[in-house]
């Protein structure tokens, strides 16, 4: 029994072989866990999507017109967004001071604010970091 799937963009279709090609060469270079009916399947599936035929292609191979299941609805396709992606907004006002310190990072300077910040946002290394920022400061001077 044939099953038919519909990708109304090039780029799934390019995604889903870029997967398969990479399973394929797992399975080719003995890299794989996969087992032999798995492997089946895999190469069975790769074939299929890189003999993929576009509708006017498939209904000219002899495939009802009943299977192609085409909408008629002229939904219109999926765009790429046209905005540009804004920047990242500062989550939380962590130092006064230094309003675009997020905590992610060991502070570079001797700011209490930031430096609690970061003990809160980091309690593990926070010990750690505050000692190799003090020796680094000792050395400095």
């Amino acid at each position: 029994m044939a099953k038919y799937i519909r990708l109304e963009l090039e780029e799934d279709l390019i995604f889903l072989q870029n997967m398969f090609n990479r399973a394929v060469n797992k399975i080719k270079n003995n890299v794989s866990s996969f087992d032999l009916d798995q492997a089946e399947i895999i190469y069975r599936v790769h074939d299929a999507l890189h003999s993929a035929a576009d509708v006017e292609s498939a209904s000219a191979l002899g495939v009802p017109v009943s299977q192609l299941k085409i909408d008629t609805d002229n939904k219109p396709l999926r765009q790429k967004s046209t905005k540009k992606k804004q920047p990242s907004k500062i989550k939380l006002n962590l130092c006064e001071t230094h309003p675009y310190y997020g905590a992610v990072r060991a502070p570079q300077q001797d700011c209490q604010d930031c430096w609690q910040a970061y003990k809160n946002m980091n309690p593990n290394t926070y010990s750690r970091k505050r000692k190799d920022f003090e020796r680094k400061m000792e050395k400095s001077a």
